[in-house]
């Protein structure tokens, strides 16, 4: 018995003995939530209707057989995974590296599933090339139509995590691929299932198209509005064509009438730091409290997410969060510390935690609102980068980098205004992004009725299923 042989055998027994019905279901062909096979399906082993292949790395101690003209697919092309056909590669190799090793040149239109590491993705090859033994790739006959086995391996994923093996990196071994079944509806309804889930996973990739255009938008608006900021007409200031309406300051050019001042100038007292508890104060109930994980890109995550804890009722008066006070990230990797959030309305009392401080704003000076989108923009991320104190796999900063930090001061109505701008974005992006959850779980729940022949659709070719 071969190596993999032996490792899948192993690997089945072992979920069989956990009672994993993924194990029978894929493998010997029934689906879940299907108790008759649907009129005109059939159960086929997909060796039987696709030709199984797999890859191999050539010697890469061999520079002639590497940087030539065929692609060959590999775990470094995990990004391109996502996408549903592949065409270029991050690596390639020669002809003679194509000769002398067990890769294979497959033709385009193979399905190639990543088998190791990162399992279950998958993917339609492009055009011609070769994969590395990472790679189940099967070669559709004439009864199986490729992007109906694509959708239907997607929707396998989370049984592929079942069915591999492995302490370091799971991977599914080919005798699971060699013996892996499926109940397959005739080929006109599988081409109509396939047009179907496409049609949903373009809509989804144009809906993430506009909202990444989106989020770039805001982007650069929020950038130019917190150096130039907004007229009295609402109309972006330009300092080109009236270069009298600003000054030089620190921060570069600004309006006129503008200030540069510390953060600290706009703070009612010091900032002040979070409270620590040991683990044995957190459970079930109690006070919720915001932690490291708690706020990203200037958002709370919801309180009911939040852990909780017991607290003595100083501590509670002590620590509490007020609407409009702002958490600055103290401890954190460099990537983050200095990451900061405005706390909005609370459904109930909230405390924060010692590895942050909670800011008092003097709102007659400075906007929460707008505070909180300076707080998050690149000039503030790069002067906590540059003033952070790096610690074993962590940095810090202190209370003086945070009351230091520069800010700009226009009007309090200008700065509303500011807010205004970038918040019709925002209100944008959101719109779309309620859109894209909407799309995903109409596809979701889709591909559950479709490929298992709950819901059957009608074929062109035959006017019924």
């Amino acid at each position: 018995m071969s190596g993999e042989r032996q490792a899948s055998a192993s690997v089945v027994a072992e979920n069989e003995s956990q009672g994993a019905d993924s194990i029978h279901r894929w493998i010997y062909g029934r689906l879940a939530g299907v108790s008759a096979v649907p009129r005109g399906w059939r159960l086929s082993r997909l060796p039987d209707v696709a030709r199984l292949e797999s890859g191999h790395t050539p010697a890469r101690t061999v520079p002639a057989y590497w940087g030539g003209d065929v692609r060959w697919l590999s775990l470094h092309d995990t990004k391109r995974l996502e996408e549903h056909v592949v065409t270029e590669t991050s690596m390639t190799i020669t002809s003679a590296g194509l000769n002398n090793s067990s890769a294979r040149l497959l033709p385009a239109g193979t399905v190639a599933l990543s088998r190791t590491a990162t399992v279950g993705k998958c993917v339609l090859l492009g055009r011609r090339m070769a994969t590395s033994q990472d790679f189940a790739c099967y070669v559709c006959g004439p009864s199986l139509h490729n992007k109906y086995l694509l959708h239907l391996f997607r929707h396998m994923q989370p049984v592929w995590a079942v069915l591999g093996g492995g302490s370091t990196h799971k991977t599914v071994y080919m005798p699971v691929f060699e013996n892996l079944q499926s109940l397959l509806p005739p080929l006109p309804e599988q081409r109509r299932i396939a047009e179907i889930l496409d049609s949903l996973d373009e809509a989804i990739r144009k809906s993430e198209r506009v909202i990444a255009k989106l989020e770039q938008m805001k982007q650069g608006l929020l950038n130019d509005l917190l150096i130039r900021g907004v007229d009295e007409h609402g109309e972006l200031r330009d300092p080109e064509r009236h270069p009298e309406q600003f000054k030089d300051s620190p921060l570069g050019r600004i309006p006129r009438g503008w200030e540069v001042v510390r953060f600290g100038e706009c703070l009612s007292g010091s900032p002040q730091n979070g409270l620590y508890k040991p683990s044995s104060y957190y459970g079930v109930s109690g006070t919720p409290i915001v932690r490291i994980d708690g706020f990203y890109d200037g958002v709370l995550a919801p309180v009911s997410a939040m852990k909780r804890l017991r607290l003595a009722d100083q501590e509670l008066k002590t620590y509490r969060l007020e609407p409009g006070n702002i958490l600055v990230n103290r401890v954190n990797s460099i990537d983050f510390v200095g990451k900061a959030a405005l706390v909005p309305e609370l459904p109930e009392p909230l405390i924060f935690e010692s590895n942050m401080m909670r800011c008092h704003l003097l709102t007659d000076r400075l906007v929460p609102r707008f505070a909180i989108r300076w707080l998050t923009s690149y000039l503030a991320r790069r002067w906590f980068h540059r003033r952070a104190k790096s610690a074993i796999a962590q940095a810090s900063v202190n209370q003086g980098d945070v009351t230091g930090l520069r800010v700009v001061l226009p009007e309090p109505d200008e700065q509303e205004r500011v807010v205004a701008a970038v918040e019709s974005v925002e209100q944008r992006v959101d719109s779309e992004s309620e859109q894209l959850a909407k799309l995903r779980t109409l596809k979701h729940g889709l591909m559950d009725d479709l490929l298992t022949g709950r819901v059957r659709v009608f074929a062109s070719e035959e006017g019924k299923p």
